[in-house]
């Protein structure tokens, strides 16, 4: 947790996931992951990684603690990775 910002971690995360996924799927299935930085209210600037399963359920992570949310979603308008 201490040996990058939560911005550089979630890059690198991130980064590591894309490759096993590409691995995994050989490239036949679309992965919808990605980070969301932002300032939090209490908390400051802060980068959470974000992913929407095949179900609509989207989660966000904390990278450096491994907590997370999830929330089921009626549809993504936009996406970023």
């Amino acid at each position: 947790s201490e040996v990058f910002d939560c911005d550089k971690f979630a890059v690198c995360f991130m980064a590591e996931v894309y490759l096993r996924w590409a691995n995994i799927s050989k490239g036949k299935e679309a992965l919808t992951f990605g980070y969301i930085a932002a300032h939090v209210e209490g908390m400051g600037y802060h980068a959470f990684i974000w992913h929407v399963d095949n179900k609509g359920l989207i989660t966000f992570y904390e990278p450096q603690t491994g907590a997370r949310a999830a929330y089921k979603t009626v549809g993504v308008d936009m996406v970023e990775t």
